[in-house]
């Protein structure tokens, strides 16, 4: 109880702007793929995600958050360094985190916390960089993508909560910890589940999937709970990207910018936070700065984001340039200030201009009617990559089994 009442009080106070040195608040980081803000409840579903639903009732929601790309690696990449993709350099399927740059991992452990991860994605494999700083990491759930090619076709989330359990109930007591699980069955293919499942159509059998995870989800959050360890642990849920559902006409990920995969749910719950809702537009390279400033640990030089603290205790931000990136056969950038969204080819600099207060689903192309917008945007996103050192990321070999559950996962020819 004692430490339960520190921790808490020096969150508050660094909250405050206090400098009591490192918290020992644990962290936990849930990452869900594939989901969109508009499966949860909290984001106005119609469907209830009561698991998720309940910790956004009690944490501070973001309405407003862009991921760092459509996909899963540089999405996450950007999580765990705080660096835009470029930066890191896990932009493709055969390069992953540059070595050279530190992972919230890698601080944390030198900091004394232990470091853990569990994944369930073929690009939280060893060689793609993101297990960089885990003392321990439970892989067994990726290794299944080089032993059968229906890999993605696994229904995983009820074993990922178990092992989350297990390990939590088993971490030193004396020493804080940072456990990272990621939730991959909202992902291609989509899986029924008994009682949850209402409907065959591709949007029926995905929200079917996001009810299975939230389940799954709301059993983790209990045993926090039960345990003892809510009040003690910082807990940040986000999506790595969302999913196309033919808003644009295609399907799946890793295609396109718009808002349905590069919006994303993003929830902080902790102790000495109160439930609050920002609507102040931010993106995921915002999370490490933000996690170093909650746990009061100096963050590592180079990050490219900025803390938002500042938001989640009600006040007012400088306005940010968010910026997203897409590599492969057809790039794509894209860059917003404010309600305006500017979408680009970066070889042939075509692009698509919207106002996102007025046009939430992108459907009004106001480029031609607003060169300006354009022009100061193309700009923005100029000077924003610019800062944002190119960063050579690690090679990564491939098998022709990998590249099979590449083509498996909707991810052939990138």
């Amino acid at each position: 109880m004692l430490r339960l009442f520190i921790t808490s009080t020096c969150l508050l106070l660094m909250c405050c702007g206090g400098d009591s040195g490192p918290t020992n608040v644990n962290l936990l980081i849930i990452t869900v793929d594939t989901l969109r803000v508009d499966h949860l409840g909290t984001y106005g579903a119609e469907r209830a995600t009561p698991g998720i639903d309940l910790l956004a009732d009690r944490g501070v929601v973001f309405e407003q958050a862009w991921s760092a790309s459509s996909w899963t690696l540089p999405s996450l990449a950007t999580l765990m360094t705080g660096r835009h993709a470029r930066s890191h350099g896990a932009v493709d399927d055969r390069r992953g985190v540059n070595q050279e740059i530190p992972t919230l991992a890698q601080t944390l452990r030198s900091r004394g916390y232990a470091t853990s991860g569990i994944g369930s994605h073929i690009f939280l494999g060893k060689r793609f960089g993101l297990q960089n700083g885990f003392e321990e990491y439970d892989s067994e759930l990726i290794k299944h993508y080089n032993q059968r090619r229906e890999s993605h076709a696994q229904i995983s989330s009820e074993r990922l909560s178990d092992k989350a359990i297990d390990w939590i109930d088993q971490a030193d007591e004396d020493r804080p910890w940072f456990l990272w699980v990621h939730y991959f069955d909202p992902h291609h293919t989509y899986q029924p589940h008994d009682g949850l499942t209402h409907g065959e159509e591709p949007i029926d059998l995905y929200s079917g999937e996001v009810a299975f995870v939230d389940l799954h989800l709301k059993r983790l959050f209990q045993h926090l709970q039960e345990a003892g360890l809510e009040e003690d642990t910082l807990v940040l849920f986000v999506a790595d990207h969302g999913e196309e559902f033919q808003d644009h006409g295609g399907w799946m990920h890793r295609r396109t910018l718009y808002e349905e995969v590069l919006q994303v749910p993003l929830i902080l719950r902790g102790p000495g936070l109160n439930p609050a809702r920002v609507t102040q537009p931010v993106s995921m390279v915002d999370l490490a700065p933000t996690l170093y400033e909650l746990l009061n640990i100096a963050p590592p030089a180079g990050l490219q984001g900025r803390s938002l603290v500042p938001a989640m205790r009600g006040e007012t931000m400088t306005p940010a340039t968010l910026i997203a990136e897409l590599e492969g056969p057809k790039p794509v950038d894209a860059v917003r200030q404010g309600p305006w969204k500017l979408v680009i080819d970066p070889i042939d600099f075509s692009h698509e201009l919207y106002n996102l207060d007025e046009d939430p689903g992108e459907q009004n192309d106001l480029s031609k009617d607003h060169p300006q917008h354009c022009a100061t945007l193309l700009k923005a996103l100029r000077a924003e990559l610019k800062q944002a050192e190119v960063g050579e990321g690690s090679k990564v070999e491939l098998s022709e089994s990998d590249r099979a559950n590449l083509e498996a996962l909707g991810y052939g020819g990138q």
